[in-house]
């Protein structure tokens, strides 16, 4: 049933093309599924800055903000109130840095790590429902598919963070 669903193209370059193509369509969809659980969060709805900001503060605990800046691409001004409201909800703590005690580090309250861990189970929820009408070989294929691209993806990942 997959297999139906797109054009069969021969050659390995322009497939590895089809498959990007396929992955960046699929992009958009995912962060409207997690915009809407994060706007169905009450008290604790977060803007798209605040929750990548949670997300890699969660990923690299530790980080200082100048590195969160960084990661948002966003100016140390702008960045500083988006840490302030976290802050101010009690999803994020700043600490002095036992290394460095001239370096502030930023890590997730145990209201972080709950926020994130609900809105990464709401998205969930709602793939899965989605996703329940594949047959099982469809789920498989599926699995399959994105075991290789989360492995190739993240070795590519991993090496541009290493040349940093």
């Amino acid at each position: 049933m997959l297999a139906s669903r797109s054009p069969v193209v021969d050659d390995t370059a322009e497939e590895a093309v089809h498959v990007a193509t396929l992955f960046l369509d699929l992009v958009p969809v995912f962060f409207r599924m997690q915009r809407a659980e994060m706007k169905s969060g009450g008290s604790r709805s977060l803007s798209v800055p605040q929750m990548r900001t949670l997300r890699f503060i969660h990923r690299r605990p530790n980080v200082s903000l100048s590195e969160v800046a960084a990661h948002l691409d966003m100016t140390l001004p702008a960045t500083s109130k988006i840490i302030d409201r976290l802050m101010q909800l009690e999803l994020l703590t700043r600490a002095v840095d036992p290394d460095d005690r001239r370096r502030a580090v930023l890590q997730l309250t145990a209201a972080g790590r709950d926020w994130l861990r609900a809105l990464n189970q709401a998205v969930q929820d709602k793939l899965s429902a989605r996703l329940a009408n594949l047959s099982a070989e469809e789920l498989s294929q599926c699995v399959n598919s994105l075991v290789l691209l989360r492995e190739v993806l993240k070795a590519s990942d991993d090496d541009q963070l290493s040349r940093t």
